[in-house]
């Protein structure tokens, strides 16, 4: 079995916070030997380290481990995580998001055979929950980033995870962060059985007030900029001109939630959308949605849209990153051989650019066709089971680790055709 030290730059409310919570977990019942390393969640953050702590999960915080750049401090932290790696000995380095992706794999190349820390390199994967390499800053900081992944990537990491095929084309490709051998194609996983049969108990439209005659769309997701709650309200103000039997929710928390507040009341929806804050019984509140929007600017692959499918809740989302291809792809194989075909169903209904006349649309198109919604739901379903399951996911993740271990550098090349990977 292997050795793993996983490193976050947080355990904050979102899909990659619970998605190393189930590695860590999954990994350690088939008898890997496992530590998780994470900084500190900030001010007006929903905290997710109580989910680490109940699945009794080895969890060390690092507190100089923060989201901004901040030279003392992130020295700080490659010191801490550093001096992790002396004491763990694993065999692989696996971080997550992009500070701790800084900070890991540069903590990692302190290992290396003679260095003053005397312990040979563990081999380093990262992985790509979305990305920051466009979109996100100005030009001159935008720059410095996809510079600093490229050195990391190409020099300092044995294997890279990526969420989905555009994502792998993102890396790869566009913005050349890591040669193609090295990229492997790893979706998703999650519990679908809890998302299929949720818990006993209120249900979410009884605790919000809402009857049969009303259609109930939820977006589900921290508040912050890059979901753009603000076009999901605006789209919201469309539909409910149109269908006054629309009701809306915002599930998640974070420090803009009085803004959009704001912007509901300025809409004249403030009496139809209920703000629900951080929810951790989210298969009780996808069982109490009509369906589901997701309005982000940049995404890996969305985890609330596979809790939607699994949930059987139809979907409206915007065609950003990875969302295209878990709506319209179709994947087969080992992840050493992982090939990727168009689906013969869609499993949601994608919108072009950031209009919301056109999300509106595409939510009024649901609430009429009840037959819409029922097929969408039955794919999503079907579509999850076969292939976001947490044993495949922990799988794959294996035999990622098995290749980093056994290729015998960086610069090797591997043998067979990459480009399924």
């Amino acid at each position: 079995m292997t050795s793993v030290l996983r490193v976050i730059t947080r355990l904050n409310a979102g899909g990659p916070a619970r998605h190393v919570v189930w590695l860590e977990r999954g990994l350690a019942a088939r008898g890997h030997r496992t530590r998780l390393l994470a900084g500190r969640v900030q001010g007006g953050e929903d905290d997710l380290s109580t989910l680490a702590r109940d699945a009794r999960i080895d969890l060390a915080e690092i507190s100089a481990l923060g989201r901004e750049v901040a030279v003392a401090s992130d020295c700080r932290a490659i010191g801490a995580v550093a001096r992790e790696i002396a004491a763990f000995r694993p065999e692989i380095v696996h971080t997550h998001t992009a500070k701790a992706g800084l900070v890991g794999r540069l903590a990692a190349a302190l290992r290396r055979p003679g260095s003053s820390f005397g312990a040979p390199r563990p081999r380093v994967v990262h992985t790509f929950h979305g990305h920051v390499l466009a979109g996100y800053f100005g030009f001159p900081k935008q720059a410095a980033v996809r510079w600093s992944e490229r050195l990391l990537g190409r020099l300092l990491t044995d294997a890279v995870i990526v969420l989905s095929p555009q994502q792998r084309d993102d890396i790869v490709h566009t913005y050349r962060v890591a040669p193609a051998h090295r990229v492997f194609v790893v979706p998703l996983g999650l519990d679908v059985a809890e998302l299929e049969h949720p818990p006993t108990g209120p249900p979410l439209r009884a605790e919000l007030g809402i009857g049969a005659e009303h259609f109930l769309i939820g977006i589900v997701g921290r508040l912050a900029p890059v979901k753009d709650h603000a076009l999901f309200l605006r789209a919201a103000a469309v539909l409910a001109r149109r269908r006054p039997e629309a009701r809306f929710a915002v599930v998640g928390g974070g420090p803009l939630e009085a803004g959009l507040r704001t912007l509901a009341g300025s809409l004249g929806i403030g009496d139809r959308v209920a703000f629900l804050g951080m929810r951790t019984d989210l298969a009780r509140v996808y069982a109490g949605l009509d369906a589901l929007a997701l309005t982000s600017l940049q995404e890996g692959t969305p985890l609330a849209l596979l809790e939607a499918m699994a949930a059987g809740c139809p979907f409206v989302a915007t065609a950003v990153g990875g969302v295209p291809d878990l709506v319209q792809q179709e994947w087969t194989g080992a992840v050493e051989s992982r090939s990727f075909r168009p689906s013969p169903r869609p499993r949601g209904l994608l919108v072009e650019g950031r209009d919301p006349e056109a999300i509106a649309s595409a939510l009024a198109l649901l609430i009429m066709e009840p037959s819409l919604r029922s097929a969408l739901a039955a794919e999503g379903r079907s579509y999850v089971r076969r292939c976001h399951g947490l044993d495949r996911l922990l799988d794959d993740v294996e035999a990622v680790y098995a290749r980093a271990l056994r290729t015998p550098g960086r610069d090797a090349q591997p043998g067979g055709d990459s480009s399924s990977a």
